[in-house]
């Protein structure tokens, strides 16, 4: 059985200072919460960059790139195409990353991106009723092969690397931490002046040392407010259009959705950073391509797929009716 290659940073980096450490690499991504655990009460940040694969879908094009090369494979779907990698990959018996007191990091080797609604179109037969005025790939994403991960509760910070991670992008990531530890005062850690003092982290013991950001001088700010792109004429509309779906049992439950939109400056890794931090969502992601950047903040985590089995935890839809009594309906607000 191979063994992935773990290193125990000798200093915690803030996932901030992380974030930014790898911001040099193509594609780097950032899960933060409770990622790949059974609770919500443990609070891991999983980071890593170029990955070895890239994949893209946009509507009946797929396009993969590996090696500094670019194909195209035909007649197979981005999701059958990452099932084919996946099984080659599960060929192999890995053993799962373990600290030196027997702990189990969550290590997430293989597919990070995201995956569209739009893309159910290419699997069922779908009316196309909306506009693609972004022009967003379907599917996006690349083959992540090594991971830089926080240990928010015991404030530790590890690099770990699958067998299957190239060699000079092992040394590649291995230097640009080893570059940062050496170019920061890691026993004189900075304050993010953006942290309230109540989240300050207490002082770094003499065995462990924390590396804290300094204040960003080029801050993420919005330069607009936020304008929504439904007008309450349409927005009604479609709520008497979506209650006569459910009184004449056409469907249950609906997910009306409408987008909002402002203008900013600054670089949005750093709005995630802290927002990450302010908001303690318990499945926070951010997603880097060439040209566009996601942020999300969830509080429910969709699907889950372990093995044979697959959970789905959706909020919507699962909170009881509300009462309009005064009594329960402060309680209907403290559960929501």
């Amino acid at each position: 059985m191979l063994n992935h290659n773990l290193i125990k940073l000798p200093f915690y980096i803030d996932t901030a200072l992380a974030l930014e450490v790898i911001s040099t690499l193509t594609q780097p991504v950032c899960l933060s919460g409770a990622w790949s655990q059974s609770t919500t009460d443990v609070r891991y940040d999983i980071l890593a960059g170029s990955p070895t694969v890239k994949i893209q879908q946009q509507t009946n094009h797929l396009l993969v790139s590996k090696n500094n090369q670019s194909f195209t494979p035909v007649n197979i779907t981005a999701l059958d195409w990452l099932e084919q990698l996946m099984l080659e990959s599960s060929n192999h018996n890995y053993q799962k990353p373990q600290t030196e007191t027997g702990t189990t990091l969550p290590a997430i080797y293989g597919f990070i991106g995201y995956i569209s609604y739009d893309y159910g179109r290419r699997l069922e037969h779908i009316s196309q009723d909306t506009v693609n005025d972004l022009q967003l790939p379907d599917v996006s994403g690349g083959i992540y092969y090594w991971n830089f991960i926080n240990d928010n509760i015991h404030e530790h910070s590890y690099l770990t690397f699958h067998p299957l991670c190239p060699n000079n992008l092992r040394i590649q990531v291995t230097q640009l931490f080893d570059f940062k530890a050496q170019t920061i005062d890691c026993k004189t850690p900075s304050i993010n002046l953006k942290t309230s003092s109540n989240n300050l982290k207490s002082p770094p013991t003499a065995t462990q040392s924390t590396v804290n950001p300094a204040p960003c001088l080029n801050p993420f700010m919005l330069t607009s407010h936020f304008s929504n792109e439904t007008s309450k004429a349409s927005y009604m509309r479609s709520l008497f259009s979506i209650n006569t779906y459910i009184k004449e049992g056409d469907c249950y439950q609906v997910n009306f959705s409408h987008r909002h939109k402002a203008n900013y400056k600054g670089n949005p890794a750093e709005a995630f950073s802290h927002l990450n931090s302010s908001l303690n969502t318990p499945y926070s992601a951010y997603l880097k391509f060439d040209d566009y950047e996601i942020l999300c903040f969830s509080p429910e985590r969709f699907i889950k797929v372990e093995g044979d089995n697959i959970e789905t935890t959706p909020i919507k839809g699962t909170i009881r009716p509300v009462s309009y009594t005064h009594l329960r309906a402060h309680e209907t607000k403290a559960n929501l």
